[in-house]
């Protein structure tokens, strides 16, 4: 412990060749294993060194870290940890971090650096992080959502690790969905910002059409994801939001926007649920189909003008 607090990179070789233990609680308080201390230097050597001697399972234990932890800043030694199989969630409930309310999670911190310290590149921490499998929990799409360059960069990330064309997995999980989910509610009143993005990586535009979206949208990304979908299938109390709202002028559907959609955007609708909103839109899928190469814009959804952008799509029925 001691030469590893001390950043001795020949102490912590000799100690090892004479079989000294890297497993023993060294101290009551932290760091408790020299693993620890050598992810709170900046030794990736030391690091590297005591990786490959230190149990893997370590975080499981009552009151236990995984020293993953420690290195959410420096990707070097958070690759380096990743690759040997240290956990990065295990016992992360006993780690006393500074408490930011808007995340909760490893990912989730390393997405609020990004927002909150945008001069350093927090990227490389997320990929790492990403392609270890840390799920999207709500705080990371809560912190995402805020920011539309960190959006694009875990979308990228996202659709990368999920593979392109028909073995693509899908973009997100059950659980990544749901808390996508609730995240956009809380954002609504922002989707404009964030809604064209997470279409356009493969999103299945019918999972926001719950009540609470509908209600606060602004009118253009409103308008946007209507036209996404079959809008003759919106149940009574869809529409009852969506009639409340043009009441209240809050809400003024183009003149384009018919309940009943044209046969041609049926078809696409049809090609989308046949194919997989994944495959459509993150694959060649289109232009290996016996179509007009004019068609190809209309049937990925690129004819629809997206909230703010005035030179993109055109009414799409």
């Amino acid at each position: 412990m001691a030469a590893t607090e001390a950043q001795s990179e020949p102490c912590v070789d000799a100690l090892l060749k004479h079989r000294a233990d890297p497993n023993v609680v060294c101290c009551e308080y932290w760091p408790p294993l020299a693993i620890h201390a050598a992810a709170g230097g900046d030794n990736v050597n030391i690091l590297r060194r005591l990786a490959a001697v230190t149990r893997r399972g370590l975080g499981s234990g009552e009151g236990e870290v995984s020293p993953v932890f420690f290195v959410l800043e420096k990707p070097e030694m958070l690759e380096v940890l990743l690759k040997e199989g240290f956990s990065l969630e295990a016992g992360w409930e006993n780690w006393e971090y500074e408490d930011h309310y808007d995340a909760y999670t490893p990912l989730g911190l390393v997405l609020y650096n990004m927002v909150n310290d945008p001069a350093l590149n927090h990227s490389r921490c997320m990929s790492l992080l990403m392609r270890a499998g840390a799920p999207l929990t709500e705080d990371c799409w809560r912190l995402s959502l805020s920011d539309p360059c960190v959006l694009d960069l875990l979308l990228a990330q996202r659709c990368e690790d999920q593979g392109k064309g028909p073995g693509a997995r899908p973009l997100l999980s059950g659980e990544e969905l749901e808390a996508l989910v609730s995240a956009a509610e809380e954002d609504a009143t922002e989707a404009g910002s964030w809604l064209p993005a997470l279409l356009e990586s493969g999103l299945d535009p019918n999972a926001l059409l719950v009540p609470a979206f509908l209600e606060e949208a602004p009118s253009e990304a409103l308008t946007y994801l209507l036209e996404m979908v079959d809008r003759s299938t919106l149940g009574r109390p869809l529409r009852d939001v969506l009639e409340q709202r043009q009441k209240m002028k809050t809400w003024t559907p183009p003149a384009h926007l018919e309940w009943v959609p044209s046969l041609f955007h049926l078809c696409r609708l049809w090609l989308r649920a046949h194919l997989g909103p994944d495959v459509l839109m993150r694959s060649p899928a289109v232009t290996q189909l016996p179509v007009p190469l004019l068609l190809h814009d209309h049937l990925l959804f690129a004819d629809i003008k997206a909230p703010g952008d005035p030179h993109s799509g055109s009414p799409s029925d």
